[in-house]
């Protein structure tokens, strides 16, 4: 053998010079697993100059890299813990961080180079001093960095290679097994790199020798590498998976599955370099190969380490500063996160998966961050968001339905819609669900109809011990119409949640909806005291919007003011696709006075109507955006002081944003970006907890195509506003 031959029983040895030659001697193993097991040992035995090597340059690593993740929340938010940027950043902002990021890497391949060669050292039985390290991880700098591009290419080609396999359909279990066959001889590029370091060799000819020195061990030496990219992704997942398992005690701006995966990372990094260095000190092969095989070139490593003192050993690296090293690794980003000295916006986000931007929700805010969804999409169905949004359950699974509605009643909810002989019914049905309850047919037929309905809506809201349902049809004999008549507007009181015995109310007929019966048209509110409820009315053909207000559940004269005139509407030689955007939300606030947003029919500008008495006789009607064709009906709701909160969309930018009132009518406000806009903007929804933190349910995409549906779940007040 050349240099680095085991001892003859096979377990340790020493490695030296060619056979006659005179020189330096180093520790080989020629056995796998025991091998293993000092991996583990050595790491024991000198975890201080490990973590000294490979902790504190990683630590200032992640101290400058940490300026580029803060600049990134310049124009950004903080979403499930991390910085997302929104938009492009300027130049001066992109320099600095690119500078940063630059330094970064640096520091983190010394630190990799400077952990290899204390690692490999030891294994050989040398000590190297972490000063002496960092030096060498300077001066391999270039050599560490070819190397990490390499072994990343190698690893993204196995990857595409598994993706080429499995789209043309072969076994899984073949496919894994290729790319096993496949990752064998890739292991040779992850051995280079300590032999760069060890010997003191450029990266390419560490690579021939890694290929040389895996003659007869391609085995052995897969397996070490394989363990350690095991443990590289397997800790960090552990860690965040046992996280979830916790109580979240840093809030979603700091995640504690990150604080313990970064802190796990940094204490058990040198143990993978040592899996990673040890094929360096394997010396096992084969009795017989007809090539001989190459061992560490012991007199290249004594002339790479550098020499110490007989009897002198390096002075080990101050335990405060080793400590705060380790410390800093998995803190300080997390830490400024939620510092969140920028002020970024901060929450959570999750997939909710509804099918279409037709969809109509309702959310019930938790104070503990999650909520939960009920709505229509295709079907009725109830969801729950902890923060992760689970399966949908399905109430009425039927797309032969219109104008639907939904609301959380009691502890429970329920569902109006108009059926369309589905379950042997024409008319307005209710469905209600206590407990998460729900029947197999709707429990009360509202409004029963023999005629063909056109324009059909409803619109649903708790109102004391039971609920309110409102109802707009036109019914006709199914001939056609030559004119467009005023609808039939109807409420139907139910005093519980069972909805036994309905009072009909009848309400002032006004020209409700479009052609398509698409988008918001109607809304009902009520007030969290007394018993009044206040509807709003939108005529998407002329754009005109009604409010009526009745005073109590008599409602024996009730109010009807127009609060927005009739504009030149594009609507009614739209596309399909427009006439669902359009829409209004009515809200009352503790006072009783109605509040209104409408997306205007002309331009599509977000409006806000802001009545000055219960009726809604006088008011102000005031922009809140700009023009916009694409925009869909807003998210609405009140924060606890009465002030209007927006959920809508930034079209010059392509933002989801909260725009929040300063006032009761809007004149001064404050709009907070949350997320990109990647595609079409569908539809937005807006609920308060009882701490004004919003959720918003908002879909992105347009039918027939997939839409993107995602709950944004703010954790301060009005986003942060």
């Amino acid at each position: 053998m050349t240099p680095g031959d085991a001892s003859e029983d096979g377990e340790v040895g020493e490695g030296g010079p060619p056979e006659g030659g005179a020189g330096p001697r180093l520790l080989l193993h020629g056995r796998a697993w025991a091998l293993f097991g000092r991996t583990f040992t050595t790491y024991l035995r000198h975890a201080r100059p490990l973590l000294s090597a490979t902790a504190v340059p990683f630590a200032l690593a992640v101290v400058v890299g940490s300026v580029a993740v803060v600049l990134l929340t310049l124009d950004g938010t903080i979403v499930n813990g991390l910085p997302v940027p929104l938009g492009r950043p300027s130049v001066p902002v992109m320099v600095v961080a690119a500078g940063a990021l630059l330094v970064a890497v640096a520091l983190s391949g010394i630190a990799l180079g400077a952990g290899v060669l204390v690692g490999g050292a030891a294994l050989l039985g040398r000590t190297v001093a972490a000063p002496e390290a960092w030096r060498n991880g300077w001066r391999r700098l270039p050599a560490t960095l070819t190397w990490a591009v390499l072994a990343t290419t190698s690893v993204l080609a196995l990857v595409l290679a598994r993706v080429w396999m499995h789209a043309y359909g072969i076994l899984p279990l073949l496919v894994l097994l290729a790319v096993l066959l496949l990752a064998i001889p890739v292991a040779s590029v992850f051995v280079a790199l300590p032999i760069a370091h060890l010997e003191g060799v450029g990266i390419f000819p560490a690579l021939t020798a890694a290929w040389r020195m895996g003659r007869g061990r391609r085995g052995v030496h897969f397996l070490f590498v394989l363990a350690a990219v095991a443990l590289a992704f397997a800790v960090p997942l552990a860690m965040t998976w046992a996280a979830g398992h916790l109580p979240q005690l840093l809030g979603p701006g700091a995640h504690l599955g990150l604080i313990l995966s970064g802190l796990a990372s940094v204490l058990l990094w040198p143990w993978l370099l040592l899996l990673l260095t040890a094929p360096v000190a394997y010396s096992g092969s084969p009795p017989r190969m007809e090539h001989p095989v190459r061992d560490c070139d012991a007199g290249r490593v004594e002339r790479t380490l550098p020499e110490l003192a007989e009897g002198r050993r390096p002075a080990p690296l101050p335990g405060t500063v080793l400590v705060a090293a380790v410390l800093v690794v998995p803190l300080l980003v997390p830490g400024l996160l939620l510092l969140n000295p920028l002020g970024a916006p901060v929450g959570s986000t999750s997939e909710v998966g509804l099918r279409s931007g037709d969809a109509s929700i309702a959310i019930a805010p938790r104070d503990s961050g999650g909520a939960t969804l009920v709505g229509w999409d295709a079907g009725s169905f109830t969801t729950e968001c902890d923060p992760v949004c689970s399966s949908r359950e399905w109430v009425i699974e039927s797309a032969a339905t219109q104008g639907e509605s939904q609301a959380l009643v009691g502890d429970g909810f329920a569902f109006a819609f108009w059926g369309e002989g589905n379950y042997g019914i024409d008319g307005l049905a209710l469905e209600t669900c206590g407990d998460g309850d729900c029947g197999a047919e709707p429990d009360t037929m509202l409004r029963p109809t023999a005629d063909y309905v056109n324009y059909a809506y409803s619109a649903l809201a708790p109102l004391g011990d039971g609920m309110i349902v409102v109802s707009a049809a036109v019914e006709t004999d199914g001939g056609g119409m030559k004119a467009r008549p005023e609808a039939d507007l109807r409420a139907h009181y139910c005093a519980g949640t069972e909805c036994a015995d309905p009072r009909v109310i009848d309400l002032p007929a006004l020209r409700v909806g479009t052609t398509h019966s698409q988008g918001r048209m109607l809304d009902v509110a009520t007030g969290s005291e007394g018993h009044g409820f206040a509807v709003a009315a939108y005529d998407g053909e002329s754009g005109a919007v009604h409010v009526i207000s009745c005073p109590d559940t008599e409602c024996a004269e009730p109010a009807s003011h127009r609060v927005a005139d009739s504009q030149v509407a594009q609507v009614a030689q739209s596309s399909d696709t427009v006439s669902g955007r359009i829409g209004v939300r009515v809200l009352l606030r503790p006072d009783g006075t109605p509040v209104v947003a409408y997306r205007a029919a002309g331009d599509g500008a977000l409006r806000v109507v802001d009545c000055r008495d219960a009726a809604c006789a006088e008011s102000t009607d005031r922009a809140v955006t700009g023009p916009g064709r694409d925009r869909p009906v807003p998210g609405f709701a009140l924060d606890s002081e009465g002030r209007p909160q927006v959920a809508t969309f930034d079209l010059t930018d392509e933002r989801l944003v909260l725009i929040s009132c300063a006032d009761s009518g809007c004149a001064e406000s404050v709009t907070v970006p949350l997320a990109n806009l990647d595609s079409a903007p569908a539809f937005t929804e807006l609920a308060l907890d009882s701490a004004d933190r919003p959720r918003i349910v908002w879909g992105q995409g347009s039918s027939p195509a997939p839409i993107s549906t995602r709950l944004f779940a703010c954790a301060d007040a009005r986003c942060g506003a």
